[in-house]
């Protein structure tokens, strides 16, 4: 009787070499996905950072132009006033020359992100005074009225904390009842 010969050491070494380099394979491609989706992670995370830096800096930007005391319509060109926070990265990197105009910020108005990192800047553009022409033709009575121009900085700063920044500017046309006979340049 023949009997099979007993498999050579070789052999059953071969085996367990395939299956080693098989779970090196395996066990790299899911520490790469790991590190993917955590390079995702973070940048979903700092998309969100961005958007919300970008509403509070519109939000803290309405607020503002919603108070008429923070664009006064006088005949003063060089108009200016700020809002800045009590501390914090924005404090040092917005300086605001005017320490006479603050722009008041009402607190049940106001996100805490606006009032702790937010900055805001009032200023007058020239010409200070503007008419429109097509709410001129639109009614005699339009011819009473002109704009006043202003151009309002809203910011927040976060990113002390690693977290985003944000600024948008804006421009802002404040109805004027103009004096009769008044001309303007």
């Amino acid at each position: 009787m023949n009997r099979p010969l007993p498999a050579q050491p070789l052999e059953r070494g071969a085996a367990l070499a395939v299956a080693l380099v098989l779970l090196v394979v395996l066990t790299l491609l899911g520490i790469a996905a790991v590190r993917s989706t955590q390079t995702q992670l973070r940048l979903a995370s700092n998309a969100e950072s961005r958007t919300n830096a970008v509403q509070a800096a519109e939000s803290l930007l309405e607020t503002v132009a919603s108070n008429s005391s923070n664009t006064p319509v006088d005949y003063n060109p060089d108009f200016r006033s700020c809002y800045l926070p009590t501390g914090g990265a924005a404090a040092a990197l917005f300086s605001c020359a005017s320490a006479d105009n603050k722009i008041p910020l009402d607190s049940s108005n106001s996100s805490a992100d606006a009032l702790a990192y937010g900055y805001a800047e009032v200023r007058r553009v020239l010409p200070l005074f503007v008419s429109v022409n097509v709410m001129r033709e639109a009614q005699t009575s339009a011819r009473q009225y002109d704009f006043a121009r202003y151009s309002i900085t809203g910011g927040i700063d976060r990113s002390a904390e690693g977290r985003s920044a944000a600024e948008v500017v804006e421009s802002v046309l404040i109805l004027h009842s103009k004096p009769a006979g008044v001309t303007y340049e």
